[in-house]
């Protein structure tokens, strides 16, 4: 950051250098004209270059003398002024001049005789002049005369050739002004080698319009944008400054303007020479309150609208005696408008706006070339019309910047479009994603929807069985005639059919368990439990039904196996049914052995019993509440057959599996028996849990 501050001032104070060299440095020491009269003898043109004829010159205030008039008599009302150099505010006479009135200048060169053909270039003279160089009328610009009624403005820099004669050159120029408000010498009067002048004419021109045509294809450039993008109004204020400094070029310096159109009025020509101050202003403010509008306050930019409006006004409406009188309160506003903007530039540099140091740079060599022209008009410094070269970079600055910002908008919207292509590809991913869940939740609902009447018609099936039974047993026990043998089997009777109906309405809770299980999914509270606990009280509960055939269970497990579960449905609706199952297809006095192992993703409980197997087409139907499973028990007990598809459902509902493993043979054998293998993700335990 150091360094870039660094480069920063080092490329500002070159700025400054460039621009102030021309007013300050110059190849060789020489004295300006004193008294009328400046000596270049010695002076080698070809070697040392042009000079300027800045200094004393003689002055006769109302007077229009021709060279003639200064061979015949000895005029004696002279005064020396300073040219370049307004006579507004001289004293003459105990008179003090206003701008307007007329007089006749006069300077004696002392040169060497040599041969070679010289020039002398005058810029524009306020507002009419005749010059004579050794007696020889050279050039006119508009009507020189001692009355409003006859004078004609003009302007129109000019560079006339002469060969000098002897060892004396003098120099005529009579100037009239009743146009504008300040009359004089306008400019500096160069005085050098036809080449050199030439050359520097030549030079000057081609600048010109090289600027020219660089800011009027930026101006050009800067429309087509604003007419692709209507919302960015500073591509249009932009596009409107530079046809402003179009227009400055082409009125001020070497007047361009009567170059191409060298019978231009002289009013036309200074009205768009200030009309180019009164709206290029506003439009500078309109153009930074766009790029920064949080820092340039919108109160400025209407009071800079509303003043510049009536300066346009008065430019347009009154001769140009009056309005080229408020340049100077004109002036002001610039500075005080230059000074606000450098404390805008200076919080934008601070909060570090996109484009704000280059604009900042661009605005700070404008602004000096704007105070250089200021004290030119002025007639405090005489160096040159530098604000083309300010436009200029300025122009480029901000062109840059523009760019910069149109670019990274451009950037921006390729990356959102990008964004939003890769939003589209995954929204659409997720269209066919969510498509393809809607499909298998409809063929899952449809399966459903299928095994319920599967399952309806197995439930039928089955329920006709104990309740089709309890009916013949009512029947049979409703007879009179079978009164006397139903009395003597009366209470075996009762068993059968209290059988039946408990039979049935098993029937009707399993299925009703089956029916509500995927609501019951959402309500499950799903917690660690303690494996080895949790089982050895599930089998309190079924301590009834173990001592009735006299089973004999045993349990290895750790103590710190863990599972996440819901532990009322793992012990009622899991657990139960398996061990009822194992009691139920064991024989008076077996065996069940209840175990465990792991491995590194899950805990595997293994329930064998050595009972009577099952055949390999029931074990593998077994899980399938379609299929009808159910079978008597060693002593004759029923079941419904749903006790182990719901033991299915419920395993898979907390991530586990379950499978079978059955053997049929006879009771003496130890090759029969079934084994439930049901296995649960794996649940690391707690270091208390290992060290108890």
């Amino acid at each position: 950051m150091y360094k870039i501050k660094i480069v920063w001032v080092v490329l500002m104070l070159v700025s400054v250098t460039t621009l102030m060299s021309q007013s300050f440095i110059r190849q060789k020491v020489l004295v300006g004209p004193q008294k009328g009269v400046m000596d270049l003898r010695g002076w080698q043109f070809d070697k040392d270059g042009m000079v300027k004829l800045n200094g004393e010159w003689e002055f006769y205030w109302k007077s229009l003398y021709t060279p003639t008039d200064f061979e015949r008599f000895d005029l004696t009302d002279k005064q020396y002024v300073q040219v370049p150099g307004y006579w507004n505010r001289m004293s003459h006479r105990e008179e003090i001049l206003t701008g307007f009135g007329y007089a006749t200048y006069r300077l004696t060169l002392l040169v060497d005789d040599q041969p070679q053909e010289m020039a002398l270039r005058t810029m524009a003279q306020v507002t009419s002049s005749k010059l004579w160089i050794n007696g020889e009328l050279k050039s006119v610009n508009g009507d020189v005369a001692n009355r409003v009624e006859e004078a004609k403005p003009f302007y129109r820099p000019r560079v006339d050739h002469f060969v000098p004669k002897g060892e004396r050159i003098e120099i005529v120029l009579q100037v009239s002004n009743f146009f504008h408000h300040k009359g004089g010498v306008w400019g500096n009067i160069q005085l050098g080698t036809k080449e050199q002048i030439d050359r520097t004419v030549r030079t000057k021109s081609i600048i010109d319009f090289v600027l020219i045509g660089v800011v009027l294809a930026t101006a050009i450039y800067h429309f087509g944008l604003f007419f692709l993008r209507r919302k960015e109004l500073s591509y249009l204020y932009f596009g409107f400054i530079c046809l402003i400094i179009v227009l400055r070029v082409l009125t001020t310096g070497n007047h361009e303007i009567s170059n191409l159109f060298p019978e231009i009025d002289w009013f036309l020509h200074i009205r768009v020479q200030y009309l180019v101050f009164h709206v290029g202003l506003p439009l500078l403010g309109l153009f930074i309150y766009e790029l920064f509008p949080d820092e340039f306050h919108i109160g400025v930019v209407k009071s800079l609208v509303l003043v510049c409006s009536i300066f346009t006004i008065v430019g347009l409406l009154t001769p140009p005696v009056f309005f080229t009188q408020m340049i100077t309160w004109f002036q002001v506003l610039i500075v005080l408008f230059c000074l606000y903007v450098v404390v805008v530039m200076s919080k934008v540099v601070r909060r570090r706006r996109e484009g704000a140091r280059l604009i900042a740079f661009g605005f700070f060599f404008f602004f000096l070339t704007w105070v250089n022209d200021i004290f030119y008009e002025q007639g405090v410094i005489w160096t040159l019309n530098l604000i083309p070269l300010g436009y200029l970079v300025s122009v480029f600055c901000q062109s840059f910047m523009l760019a910069t910002r149109f670019s990274n908008a451009l950037q921006t919207v390729e990356i959102q479009a990008n964004e939003l292509k890769a939003i589209s590809e995954n929204l659409e991913r997720k269209v066919e994603l969510r498509t393809e869940e809607l499909r298998q939740k409809n063929e899952t609902i449809q399966k459903r929807a299928n095994d319920r009447k599967k399952f309806i018609h197995v439930l039928c099936h089955d329920l006709s069985n104990p309740i089709g039974g309890a009916r013949s047993f009512l029947e049979l026990m409703s007879d009179p005639d079978s009164e006397a043998e139903i009395s003597d089997h009366k209470k075996e009777l009762e068993k059968m059919m209290d059988q039946c109906l408990s039979s049935a309405i098993e029937i009707i809770d399993q299925t009703r368990e089956s029916m509500v299980l995927e609501d019951y999914k959402a309500s499950m509270n799903i917690e660690r439990i303690h494996l080895n606990e949790t089982i050895r009280e599930a089998l309190i509960h079924l301590d009834h039904i173990v001592r009735q055939k006299d089973i004999s269970i045993q349990v290895d497990i750790p103590e710190y196996f863990v599972i996440e579960v819901d532990r009322i449905c793992f012990m009622n609706s899991i657990f139960n049914n398996i061990i009822t199952n194992a009691i139920k297809f064991s024989s008076r006095g077996g065996i069940i052995r209840i175990k465990s192992d792991h491995s590194d993703s899950e805990i595997r409980l293994i329930i064998q019993d050595f009972g009577i197997g099952m055949p390999s087409e029931i074990a593998s139907t077994l899980f399938t509440p379609q299929e009808g499973t159910s079978r008597r028990g060693t002593e004759g007990e029923t079941g419904t057959g749903f006790g182990m598809p719901l033991v299915k459902h419920f395993v898979e509902v907390f991530g586990g599996t379950i499978d079978v493993e059955s053997f049929e043979g006879s009771e003496k054998s130890n090759s029969h028996g079934t084994t439930i293998f049901i296995s649960f993700p794996f649940s690391p335990p707690s270091l208390s849990s290992q060290q108890s």
